[in-house]
């Protein structure tokens, strides 16, 4: 098939560009992430069970470091499942395009 040509009523250029929107997205997603690293603090109540937070301080375990690390990685990875969620059908479309055509640098390839 030629490079633009139609595939079930799309062409190939929206394919490469929902690919591409795709793979930005989670790319500005991931900056935005690590920048929020400077944002402000803000003080909070959290109940922890009481033999625990004895053990943490006597370990000298910095709670408020700790949990934001914690937090910090279930977010990514609850942003990271609802990206996918959300672009369920774009990335099916696209794979069963490129199943059934082939991606459109095969012609450029040396191996």
């Amino acid at each position: 098939m030629k490079r633009g040509a139609i595939a079930g009523g799309v062409k190939l250029a929206n394919f490469a560009r929902a690919a591409y929107d795709m793979r930005t997205l989670y790319a500005h997603m991931r900056c935005a992430m690590a920048r929020s690293s400077n944002a402000l603090k803000k003080p909070t109540n959290v109940t922890i069970r009481s033999d625990l937070l004895d053990q943490a301080r006597e370990l000298k375990i910095n709670l408020s470091q700790e949990f934001e690390q914690h937090l910090a990685e279930v977010v990514r990875k609850h942003r990271a499942e609802q990206w996918l969620k959300d672009n369920r059908e774009a990335i099916k479309a696209y794979n069963k395009f490129v199943e059934e055509n082939g991606i459109w640098s095969d012609e450029f390839r040396t191996w």
